[in-house]
């Protein structure tokens, strides 16, 4: 793992080290502020040895000094300086009570002594400091360097007496603070990393391409109200989640590039993780861009479509298969695009018998040579095995819905093993309910894309920024409006006899998509003649013809330059 990944944990896991940063420097701030305040008064000694004038004399005796220094910082808190300490002072505590209050130390390659006491009061820590170090000095002279005759080699001398400190030695505020929040950083740090090695959850696409190879399709953004916005192409275009169906239908043109199979099942490991949602718009993505999309209800357990695009669901499949009714009769249209819904029908005791019989094969095979796409919304698969017989009874191909934050990581690896053990091919997986964070928001003009992910990324950083990113694609929609109102024709003398006609389109098991509507190139729909559309040449005038070659269809009549008119009767 690189250093961004470690960042990206640390992101995804941002409230556990929020947690623990808060907590530990509010207990170091509370600590801080409640902590008996200690003064440090600190007494200086100079340690020297009595010798001749000579200049070797005085280099021994220096030696002598620092090789003694050493041995005497331990002296100073020895019971023989304490008991005396206590005794002249009065003290009521005991000797290991006092030498936790002592410090001493002497700097490399020096002969001084510095005697450092701490005491809540200021007056009575210089105090016990001068004691301290007073006794030291009579103890060094009188009993451990004392000869048997004259007086010792050795000298201390306290060269700076202790003074009654003004300022607290402790606590450190500044000090206490600064380590909390490095303490609270890395306990945070070592939590988030735990959190991701323990997590059992979906949470990247990351986590997805460490468990399998199969290619990530899409993701789709998480919804507040799914259940009233679930058809996101049909209610707002330019939804960046609308978009998103958009490019999981682009990723899976160039995933079936080689055309094998014309059916697709979508399928998900558990329930409630956006299959159906996820198969309604990407039926109608695919329809918008041209191709006759059939939409099959094949969940005969919970069946939704037909709820969720607003149709009857009372006769469907299950009628189809059975006899009682022929495919023609339950499929519906939906919308003003080739995309037919056929609702699952009537619930029956043995789905998986029916969806596995020669009646659903010889139907598949019908309705494959029929339509450009057909999408089979299927159960979970880990809950029945509805999924695994439809997979073996028709010809197509797999793709899986997770859901980020709900599918377990070892829910996709069996369901994943599940399509292997029948030789399914999967076309690859695609993440719903993605945090709107990782879905990275371009703007292109007017329009608000949520165009590409890329996990980590800044994204939409905040309430604020959603709601400003839901209000520039609103202002979007409406100076749309205002411009198609204002581009209309103001009297029916002006672009009278222009009638758009229906979208052609290409029947048959083609799967090409069929190119963009000729209407608003060709007759200029909207705009007076010798103008056009910006980006497009200009109507013709009335009695003029087109001076570049265009394609009418013979079907549609004249065309709407022709001095005649169009033919009405073929719209």
């Amino acid at each position: 793992m690189q250093i961004k990944d470690y960042l990206d944990i640390i992101r995804r896991h941002w409230l556990i080290v929020f947690i623990l940063l808060v907590l530990s420097t509010a207990t170091g701030m509370t600590y801080s502020l409640l902590a008996t305040k200690q003064y440090d008064a600190t007494a200086k000694l100079y340690v020297s040895v009595r010798g001749t004038d000579s200049a070797t004399d005085m280099l021994q005796g220096t030696n002598y000094a620092r090789q003694a220094v050493t041995s005497y910082v331990d002296v100073v808190k020895s019971k023989l300086v304490l008991d005396q300490v206590i005794e002249d002072l009065g003290l009521d505590l005991s000797t290991g009570q006092l030498a936790s209050k002592i410090s001493a130390q002497s700097p490399a390659n020096s002969v001084l002594i510095n005697i450092t006491l701490r005491d809540p009061n200021p007056q009575m820590a210089a105090e016990l400091a001068n004691s301290v170090a007073q006794v030291f000095t009579d103890v060094v002279a009188n009993e451990l360097d004392r000869p048997v005759e004259g007086s010792s080699p050795v000298r201390v001398t306290v060269v700076s007496p202790a003074a009654a400190p003004s300022r607290a030695a402790a606590p450190r505020v500044s000090q206490n603070l600064a380590l909390s929040i490095l303490v609270g950083l890395a306990f945070g740090a070592g939590a988030a990393l735990l959190r991701n090695a323990t997590e059992t959850r979906i949470r990247s696409r990351e986590d997805i391409e460490r468990l399998s190879d199969k290619p990530i399709l899409g993701l789709t953004a998480r919804d507040s109200d799914p259940k009233k916005r679930s058809l996101l192409l049909d209610s707002d275009t330019l939804d960046p989640r609308a978009e998103a169906y958009r490019r999981i239908r682009a990723s899976l043109m160039f995933s079936n590039i080689e055309g094998s199979a014309n059916t697709i099942i979508v399928t998900s490991p558990g329930p409630s993780e956006g299959k159906t949602v996820t198969a309604a718009n990407l039926s109608i993505s695919l329809a918008d861009s041209g191709f006759k999309v059939l939409l099959v209800d094949c969940d005969l357990h919970r069946p939704r479509i037909a709820t969720y695009m607003g149709l009857e669901g009372g006769a469907g499949l299950t009628d189809v298969l059975i006899g009682r009714a022929t495919v023609e009769e339950v499929t519906q249209r939906w919308g003003n695009d080739q995309l037919y819904v056929l609702a699952a029908g009537r619930l029956p005791p043995n789905p998986s018998r029916l969806l596995g019989s020669s009646a659903m094969q010889g139907l598949h095979q019908a309705l494959a040579r029929q339509y450009d796409f057909v999408l089979l919304d299927s159960p979970p698969l880990l809950l029945t095995t509805d999924a695994v017989v439809l997979s073996r009874t028709v010809e197509s191909e797999v793709v899986l819905v997770g859901a980020m934050g709900t599918t377990r990581k070892r829910s996709i690896s069996a369901a994943l093993a599940a399509l292997e053990t029948v030789d399914a091919q999967v076309l690859g997986l695609i993440l719903t309910m993605a945090p709107t964070k990782t879905m990275d928001v371009y703007g292109y003009g007017d329009y608000n894309y949520g165009y590409a992910y890329r996990h980590g990324g800044p994204g939409l950083r905040g309430r604020k920024r959603r709601q400003a990113a839901k209000k520039q694609a609103q202002l979007a929609r409406e100076q749309i409006r205002t411009q198609a109102r204002a581009t209309s024709p103001a009297s029916p003398e002006q672009g009278a006899g222009i009638k758009r006609p229906a979208r052609p389109r290409q029947a048959g098991p083609s799967r090409q998509p069929q190119q963009a509507s000729w209407a608003a190139v060709v007759t200029g729909e909207g705009y007076p003649p010798g103008q056009g559309a910006k980006g497009t040449s200009p109507r013709p005038a009335e009695g003029e013809e087109p001076s570049w070659p265009v394609e009418w269809p013979a079907s549609n009549g004249a065309p709407p330059w022709s001095p005649v008119g169009p033919d009405k009767s073929a719209h």
